[in-house]
């Protein structure tokens, strides 16, 4: 039986990293393990409808934040005068942040509807 030399800290430390890799080859993205699979279809379908509005309405998305929430605090608007349930706006405002984190705190009008809408709906 032959003995094989010991494995050099490079090699150690390249057998450990090819590991991790494999490991998280099976996990998929940091982005993907967020929140559920399930969440993100919801949002995703909340946010398709959002865009669809907007071009209903002839907006384009603009290049400024605060006037993107604008167009939200509009679309918030819309939501409540035709009925629909406040969870609508909830996971489009979610799922915008979501998919772009630059949003993220930045639509402080729509959100401020939004728990206007909470305080206002009947219970």
């Amino acid at each position: 039986m032959t003995s094989r030399p010991p494995l050099s800290r490079v090699a150690l430390a390249r057998a450990e990293k090819a590991r991790r890799r494999g490991e998280r080859g099976v996990l998929g993205r940091l982005r993907d393990r967020v929140i559920r699979k399930a969440t993100v279809k919801r949002y995703r379908a909340h946010i398709e409808e959002f865009f669809r509005w907007m071009r209903r309405q002839g907006l384009r998305i603009p290049a400024r934040t605060p006037d993107f929430d604008l167009i939200c605090c509009s679309y918030a608007e819309s939501l409540w005068e035709e009925g629909e349930a406040k969870s609508v706006l909830a996971n489009t405002l979610c799922g915008l942040q979501h998919e772009v984190p630059s949003l993220f705190r930045q639509l402080h009008g729509s959100w401020r509807l939004y728990g206007v809408w909470t305080r206002s709906e009947p219970q």
